[in-house]
């Protein structure tokens, strides 16, 4: 991978995370709050490190972060 498509991931992460914040914040939901919908529980730090961009969404947490969204 060249680092002109690292970089595009990257920000790419963060336009996710971006949206996932938006979301959360305009349902109120804490990023704790957020992170008990998944079984297992996910941490805030992993939540954070998602809207952050830090960390992309793994695959398995679409369905479950799209429901606690109201996004589907």
């Amino acid at each position: 991978m060249v680092d002109s498509e690292k970089t595009s991931l990257k920000t790419g992460y963060k336009i996710v995370g971006s949206y996932i914040r938006r979301k959360r914040e305009a349902l109120k939901l804490s990023q704790r709050a957020l992170g008990q919908l998944f079984t297992p529980a996910v941490t805030t730090q992993f939540i954070s490190n998602v809207e952050r961009g830090v960390t992309p969404l793994p695959p398995n947490h679409i369905e479950t972060l799209a429901q606690a969204l109201k996004t589907q």
